[in-house]
């Protein structure tokens, strides 16, 4: 059945209140790979020790659930079938630094759905605003689904992803970082999400890929450790935003290239799989103080 855009963008708020201690802001930064390096005492603060950092983009596991996916909310009416959806691009705001371990409700909504046409796809837009005990909005997460050959149901053709221009010079600087094969088992109980996508070998095949695949929000991350590195200093609190575009998927066990251009209080960046020299994610975009 085609998607029922107006049910769809009708659909009520839900919110998702969340919990987390020091261990979970340390499980996330293992499962986007820091610490790899044992002796990098930089990495160290986002997994280990009194002084503890969090990592930026930690907003996007807080409260997490697949509203495509959870029988608690995903309302077949919609049309939407959730094997033919991925991560097209992210965009991750940080309002302010989260604290090493807190509490407060995550909000999920459908923002916006825009119509490639019959045969091609459709991208939907839904926001997660991050928001502490008091009230206080400390980030927000911008997710644009891909749905594979879902165009065509008669919605707007305008809008998407704002475009990123890739600059023409040479790269600034890059950095090369190893991925474990094992990363998207330790991202997935970070994110507490249960998609065998993931984890399931058969079941990735079925859907279309070779492998297991890493989520997009982990593959993001491990870009966004690149510009942390190589740009802030490994300082989180600098970081106010941050997007980029999947191209191709990451394979755990891939080890990934990012090219960065810095322009003032922006770095732009593109992230290839070395082995494969596949580009996996491009027109990122950091903007920081």
């Amino acid at each position: 059945m085609p998607i029922d855009q107006e049910r769809l963008l009708a659909t009520p708020p839900v919110e998702i209140p969340f919990c987390y201690t020091a261990r979970d802001t340390m499980l996330h930064g293992l499962g986007i790979g820091l610490g790899m390096d044992p002796l990098d005492s930089e990495q160290l603060k986002y997994v280990y020790g009194d002084n503890l950092k969090v990592f930026p983009t930690f907003s996007a596991v807080l409260g997490w659930v697949d509203l495509t996916r959870d029988t608690r909310f995903y309302d077949p009416s919609w049309g939407l079938d959730s094997n033919r959806i991925v991560v097209g691009e992210v965009i991750v705001s940080q309002l302010r630094p989260l604290p090493i371990a807190a509490s407060g409700v995550a909000r999920f909504s459908f923002a916006e759905i825009v119509d490639k046409g019959p045969g091609k796809a459709a991208l939907i837009r839904t926001r997660k605003e991050i928001f502490d005990e008091a009230g206080g909005n400390l980030a927000t997460l911008d997710t644009w689904l891909f749905v594979r050959g879902a165009g065509g149901f008669g919605g707007q053709k305008d809008g998407g992803p704002d475009p990123v221009a890739m600059p023409e010079r040479t790269r600034d600087t890059a950095f090369t970082q190893p991925t474990p094969e094992n990363l998207a088992l330790l991202y997935r109980l970070s994110l507490g999400d249960d998609n065998a996508l993931h984890a399931d070998p058969a079941h990735a095949r079925r859907v279309g890929f070779d492998r297991p695949i890493l989520h997009g929000i982990a593959s993001f991350s491990i870009s966004v450790h690149a510009v942390l590195r190589e740009v802030l200093d490994y300082e989180p609190g600098r970081y106010r935003m941050g997007k980029a575009r999947f191209v191709n998927p990451v394979y755990p066990g891939d080890t990934l290239s990012t090219d960065i251009w810095i322009d003032q209080n922006t770095a732009t960046f593109r992230t290839r799989a070395k082995e494969r020299d596949v580009l996996v994610m491009d027109k990122g975009h950091v903007t920081f103080t």
